[in-house]
């Protein structure tokens, strides 16, 4: 997997994995993984595909400030159910 740069916006630090262009439009949606409002996950339909990827991470801004980085986040054994 591929991650670009972090994006930093007012309320979070966005991971994106894909770009938003790959995906059908109409078929986001965003997830809380962990403890929520801390750590979200955007999953997304890719054209020419029936099943849902992840598109972007994100994690609270305030966690971010804090030193917490992509590495650090646990959704990575949630993900593999």
């Amino acid at each position: 997997m591929t991650i670009g740069k972090v994006h930093l916006t007012k309320r979070y630090a966005r991971y994106r994995l894909k770009s938003p262009s790959k995906f059908r439009k109409g078929t986001f949606k965003t997830l809380d993984v962990g403890r929520k409002g801390h750590t979200k996950i955007i999953i997304g339909r890719p054209r020419g595909k029936e099943t849902t990827e992840a598109q972007a991470i994100l994690i609270s801004r305030k966690d971010y400030d804090n030193g917490m980085r992509l590495k650090d986040v646990q959704w990575r054994k949630q993900l593999r159910r």
